[in-house]
Protein backbone atom coordinates (compact mmCIF):
# COMPACT_ATOMS: atom_id res chain seq x y z
CA UNK A 1 0.00 0.00 0.00
CA UNK A 2 2.80 2.70 0.55
CA UNK A 3 2.47 5.84 2.08
CA UNK A 4 1.66 7.43 -1.54
CA UNK A 5 -1.89 7.92 0.42
CA UNK A 6 -0.70 10.20 2.26
CA UNK A 7 -0.20 13.38 0.22
CA UNK A 8 -3.56 12.61 -0.85
CA UNK A 9 -5.56 12.29 2.31
CA UNK A 10 -3.40 15.56 2.89
CA UNK A 11 -5.08 17.23 0.24
CA UNK A 12 -9.09 16.08 0.49
CA UNK A 13 -8.39 17.41 4.01
CA UNK A 14 -7.17 20.66 2.80
CA UNK A 15 -10.32 20.97 0.83
CA UNK A 16 -12.49 19.59 3.25
CA UNK A 17 -11.39 21.99 5.83
CA UNK A 18 -11.45 24.85 3.66
CA UNK A 19 -14.65 24.18 2.72
CA UNK A 20 -15.33 24.34 6.69
CA UNK A 21 -16.27 20.24 7.16
CA UNK A 22 -15.94 19.92 11.06
CA UNK A 23 -13.55 17.53 12.00
CA UNK A 24 -11.05 17.95 8.77
CA UNK A 25 -9.19 20.60 10.39
CA UNK A 26 -7.85 18.47 12.88
CA UNK A 27 -7.49 15.40 11.51
CA UNK A 28 -4.85 17.91 8.88
CA UNK A 29 -3.25 18.76 11.67
CA UNK A 30 -2.10 15.40 12.39
CA UNK A 31 -1.72 14.33 9.70
CA UNK A 32 0.37 17.46 9.15
CA UNK A 33 2.17 16.82 12.19
CA UNK A 34 3.43 13.19 10.83
CA UNK A 35 3.99 14.09 7.42
CA UNK A 36 8.02 14.48 6.42
CA UNK A 37 8.42 17.78 4.29
CA UNK A 38 8.29 16.17 0.72
CA UNK A 39 5.22 14.47 1.29
CA UNK A 40 3.32 17.34 2.69
CA UNK A 41 4.77 19.38 0.12
CA UNK A 42 3.32 16.87 -2.77
CA UNK A 43 0.12 17.15 -0.28
CA UNK A 44 -0.33 20.50 -1.06
CA UNK A 45 0.51 20.56 -4.81
CA UNK A 46 -2.28 17.85 -5.10
CA UNK A 47 -4.48 20.01 -3.25
CA UNK A 48 -4.41 22.72 -5.47
CA UNK A 49 -4.63 19.92 -8.17
CA UNK A 50 -7.64 18.88 -6.80
CA UNK A 51 -9.28 22.26 -6.27
CA UNK A 52 -8.75 23.47 -9.79
CA UNK A 53 -10.35 20.35 -11.06
CA UNK A 54 -13.31 20.75 -8.49
CA UNK A 55 -13.67 24.39 -9.29
CA UNK A 56 -13.54 23.78 -13.25
CA UNK A 57 -16.09 20.46 -13.20
CA UNK A 58 -18.70 22.38 -10.78
CA UNK A 59 -18.41 25.89 -10.76
CA UNK A 60 -18.22 26.05 -14.19
CA UNK A 61 -15.16 27.55 -14.74
CA UNK A 62 -13.44 27.92 -17.98
CA UNK A 63 -9.63 25.74 -17.59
Amino acid sequence: FGGDYLPQAFAWLTIASDHGHSGALSELESLEAKLPPSQLEKGRKLAIEYKNKYDCKFKKWSC
